[in-house]
């Protein structure tokens, strides 16, 4: 029987530290979620409500842009140019694809944002999420290995039936793009979130840091850790996010670009980073590699702290965490897949 699971869209929860200052909000469904936009500190602005909104409309509109079908999609033409044209593309979509492909060579390919073609087959961007024909995955498999050329703002995806999946990408790079107006326009303190993406800068409170909650990966009630940081960005990537089961076992959207089927070694993963589009990446890598693989890559790049949850060979949660990183456990845990 199969089961398939609602995306979690809130998996990051932000609160300051002691909630005396009740900040500027602005809330909308946009690239598939829900993005928040709080502002604690205004500075001389004298409209920050008018320029929260405006923030979410800009971001709003990147999902024509960045969408997976439709003539005035950068990702959509892409595609149906892979192999034989160049197209041309939204500066920030060239920022974007330009950006994953250094994170792809500083993961030896566990980001991977050229997994289009193997992610349609499993069907998650068009809400019917199945488990494709291993024969179908063969055949695919090796698309995502092709090159992009980029020449002004053209890209050319260089083998034909080669698609993007921007999906561990796209939201990171959509808060920060949020984040540079605000302080463009002299916010001081803020945070922008979109589901599992955030960034914050300034403090909420004079002396307090930021106070971001880590959703249980089994228990959508409950915190697994909190995070302390004052500024720079959290992204956590997860089974729980998108998934359904078929025969008792958990098939979810994070593709391991080496097998093309979901993969298993960890079951949430967490990345500090200065930006968002970085961390959401990372997060995204990190889940591929696996605890033991996810944090030897950590301590190599020390520009970036992590946590990394999994099960363990009794079946039980458990975690492994940069050094660096000022997190506090809570007590609840699963014991159980």
């Amino acid at each position: 029987m199969k089961r398939t699971i609602i995306p979690v869209f809130i998996v990051l929860t932000i609160f300051s530290s002691c909630g005396k200052k009740s900040p500027i909000t602005g809330q909308r469904m946009a690239l598939g979620t829900v993005v928040n936009i709080k502002i604690y500190d205004a500075g001389s602005y004298e409209k920050p409500s008018g320029l929260i909104e405006s923030c979410l409309t800009e971001m709003q509109s990147l999902d024509t842009i960045w969408a997976y079908e439709g003539a005035a999609s950068d990702i959509y033409k892409l595609e149906q140019n892979a192999g034989v044209t160049s197209a041309l593309i939204d500066a920030r979509t060239f920022k974007m694809l330009a950006k994953g492909l250094e994170i792809e060579d500083a993961t030896a390919g566990c980001f991977n944002l050229k997994l289009g073609a193997v992610t349609k087959l499993w069907g998650f961007h068009s809400g019917n999420p199945h488990i494709p024909d291993s024969l179908e995955i063969t055949a695919i498999l090796g698309t995502e290995q092709g090159s992009m050329f980029f020449a002004g703002n053209s890209c050319l995806l260089g083998k034909p039936g080669m698609a993007l999946d921007i999906g561990g990408i796209g939201k990171g790079f959509a808060v920060d793009l949020a984040v540079e107006r605000l302080l463009r326009e002299g916010i001081k303190a803020g945070i922008v979130a979109a589901a599992g993406d955030l960034k914050v800068f300034g403090l909420p409170e004079k002396g307090q840091p930021w106070k971001i909650g880590v959703q249980h990966p089994r228990n959508p009630e409950a915190f697994y850790a909190i995070l302390s940081i004052d500024d720079g960005a959290v992204s956590t990537s997860g089974d729980y996010q998108q998934y359904f089961e078929e025969g008792g076992k958990r098939y979810h959207h994070i593709i391991d670009p080496k097998t093309g089927y979901p993969a298993d070694k960890c079951v949430s993963a967490t990345v500090w980073a200065k930006e968002c589009i970085e961390a959401d990446a990372l997060a995204t890598a990190l889940f591929v590699m696996g605890p033991a693989e996810g944090m030897k890559w950590l301590e190599k790049h020390p520009d970036y702290l992590g946590l990394i949850i999994y099960f363990n060979e009794n079946g039980e949660l458990a975690d492994v965490h940069s050094t660096g990183l000022d997190v506090e456990m809570q007590k609840e845990s699963a014991s159980s897949k």
